[in-house]
């Protein structure tokens, strides 16, 4: 989906008992993003733009409706100061790799479960990596990544060296490939 708005999180069931295909279930932040979703479903725009596996997909407002709600963020947070499901982790390339980053959000001391879309990693001029993490999900997964990340700068149960290499670390939120 593109030129619809910023996703709050998006959740895909497969296909159980009678119902042959899977389910997805897309929430965004504003009523407005609702409303360009749905008039691209109902004019064929999405037709030419959205596929799952060779199948256009049936577009249909959720039976439970849910309020709009805000993801500001302080604005050194990045993407002008609007959280999004795109999170790009930038320090040391000794931890700012993806294997390492993953295995911090799965220790047992943080256990955060999450979906991706997509991860990409950029080496920087100046010799920092760039880990861009595209979760399902704004609130319960980008969120809560960069709240374990940036706390591991003040763990003391991590070698030293190790958390000096955190303190210079950043994570700033990226825009929403769905915007």
């Amino acid at each position: 989906m593109r030129n619809v708005g910023a996703i709050s999180h998006a959740v895909i069931n497969p296909p159980v008992g009678v119902h042959g295909t899977a389910a997805a279930k897309v929430e965004f932040f504003d009523r407005a993003s609702v409303d360009r979703l749905m008039a691209q479903a109902n004019n064929g725009h999405i037709r030419g733009h959205l596929r799952c596996g060779g199948r256009i997909p049936n577009v249909v407002l959720n039976r439970i409706r849910v309020s709009a709600h805000s993801n500001t963020v302080p604005n050194d947070h990045g993407n002008n100061g609007h959280g999004s499901r795109v999170l790009q982790v930038v320090g040391d390339s000794q931890i700012v790799r993806r294997s390492h980053l993953e295995a911090v959000l799965a220790s047992p001391n943080n256990r955060v479960i999450y979906g991706l879309e997509r991860v990409r990693t950029f080496t920087q001029a100046d010799g920092l990596s760039c880990v861009e993490f595209r979760f399902a999900s704004y609130t319960v997964q980008a969120a809560r990544a960069r709240n374990v990340f940036m706390a591991q700068k003040h763990r003391r149960d991590i070698p030293e060296n190790e958390r000096i290499m955190w303190e210079g670390v950043t994570c700033l939120f990226g825009p929403d490939p769905c915007q």
